[in-house]
């Protein structure tokens, strides 16, 4: 099952990335302040962003609490943390500029 998780989390990832850079053409095309219908056209991309986020976040949290119920002595759980930690880790600039991008474009929306 972690391994099924570990592999949605990877999808996840490249679809976050992918929707990032969409996200930063439009709004380098289309640079705010926006009228009624480009917030009516961006709200949908900042929603998914935000949708993909907490779909990381809920995996990471899934993985966390597998290796939380494993045994202290069992090796298994030391390296389900280490890959816990590693992806968290390799993803990290990824999730920090979807965080930015996702406060910045609500608070365009807001304008």
């Amino acid at each position: 099952m972690a391994d099924r998780i570990f592999a949605e989390l990877e999808n996840l990832s490249n679809e976050m990335a992918e929707n990032k850079h969409d996200y930063l053409q439009k709004i380098q095309q289309t640079p705010p302040p926006w009228t009624v219908m480009q917030k009516a056209s961006f709200q949908p991309d900042i929603q998914e962003l935000q949708g993909n986020l907490d779909d990381w976040k809920e995996n990471i949290a899934k993985l966390e609490a597998k290796a939380n119920v494993m045994r202290n002595d069992d090796d298994a759980k030391a390296e389900m943390f280490t890959r816990i930690d590693m992806v968290k880790n390799t993803k990290r600039a990824l999730i920090k500029d979807l965080k930015k991008i996702i406060l910045q474009g609500n608070s365009y929306i807001n304008l």
